[in-house]
């Protein structure tokens, strides 16, 4: 356990954990309470004794991160931006991420290679971030805002990501913080700002009860170009992205689950579902197939479709898309829109005695 060893001063920085070298590990700890400046967890690629270092960051809960003000107080980094285009390879799995609010990032991912897969992230007010780096793997996991409006989900910058299988329940975060955040980038853009999102794969995602949760081309500021030098204008919009068998559940009236601030022209959409339990009247439908529906929740939170009628989309490579966000398998004869295959198996409970 470290909890509450912070510095008095938040400007103060420094790091709880720092890795470097290869085939690091921890696990199985509590980490809770850090308000300084600085990352909580920090993984160092600084030369070739660092990268390709297959650390292992799992079965950890990172506690309550209070609100720092400002930037760097991340619950994790890994790289830095002079070092995000070097092969990392951490794997980030099974961890608990509860309250970790001490900024927009709750953990920004800077190098290539990075898997950040079947953790949950309870009421934490921030993102999971590709901010610079590319070939994340983002899957099977849970984001839970239980009413708490700043609570963000996964946000995409750079190429070649994955974001497969992700559940995303009760967020209403918008821009920077929305449930998907796709932004704009900077043209040419130099290794501390914002590249362009480019070849990314969106596919088997669910947003249950989200205020409009999918934002494309987030950060875009084309209207400043005036007073702001070539190299700060995001006017990069994201090309070769698919967004495919991805499901949306709404219990109430809201609006449309899309907002774009540029053209979407790059992004390819396939078979993906707008399920409501009211009448819409909207007829902005080009992106979702829509359905009203009543569906029944297991576990009072896992929401499916029951009926899907159309023929998924199976691009290239989803075929090692093998799991649902629960493990059960995405074969031919059942695989399914949406981050879970219905229908949900409720054990009983187990009473101690």
């Amino acid at each position: 356990v470290i909890e509450d060893y912070t510095q008095l001063d938040r400007h103060r920085k420094d790091h709880w954990v720092e890795f470097y070298g290869q085939y690091n590990e921890l696990d199985h700890s509590y980490i809770a309470g850090k308000s300084n400046e600085g990352p909580t967890v920090k993984v160092y690629l600084n030369d070739n004794r660092h990268i390709n270092n297959y650390h292992k960051i799992h079965d950890n809960h990172f506690g309550p991160r209070p609100r720092k003000g400002g930037p760097k107080a991340e619950t994790m980094q890994l790289g830095a931006s002079m070092t995000s285009m070097t092969p990392s390879y951490t794997q980030v799995t099974n961890n608990l991420f509860e309250k970790c609010n001490g900024e927009v990032e709750i953990i920004s991912s800077k190098s290539n290679f990075n898997n950040f897969s079947n953790n949950v992230f309870l009421e934490s007010e921030g993102s999971v971030v590709t901010r610079h780096g590319n070939y994340a793997t983002i899957s099977g996991n849970l984001f839970i805002a239980n009413d708490n409006p700043y609570v963000g989900g996964i946000r995409v910058i750079n190429t070649g990501h994955w974001i497969t299988n992700n559940y995303f329940y009760g967020l209403k975060g918008q821009e920077f913080r929305a449930a998907l955040a796709v932004m704009n980038g900077i043209p040419k853009s130099p290794l501390n700002r914002y590249n362009q999102v480019t070849d990314a794969v969106i596919a088997h995602n669910s947003w249950i009860n989200c205020e409009q949760p999918i934002h494309f081309s987030v950060g875009v500021n084309l209207d400043q170009a005036e007073v702001l030098p070539p190299s700060e204008i995001r006017s990069a919009r994201p090309e070769r992205v698919i967004f495919a068998n991805n499901f949306v559940y709404n219990q109430s009236a809201t609006s449309y689950p899309i907002k774009a601030y540029d053209k979407i022209d790059g992004v390819k959409f396939k078979s993906n579902l707008w399920t409501t339990a009211y009448d819409n009247n909207t007829t902005d439908l080009d992106y979702f197939a829509f359905a009203k529906a009543d569906l029944k929740p297991a576990y009072d939170i896992y929401y499916t479709p029951t009926t899907y009628e159309k023929e998924l989309y199976n691009g290239f490579n989803f075929n090692a898309i093998e799991t649902d966000a629960l493990g059960k398998n995405r074969n031919q004869d059942q695989n399914y829109i949406g981050a879970i295959i219905p229908p949900i198996q409720e054990e009983p409970v187990q009473l101690m005695t």
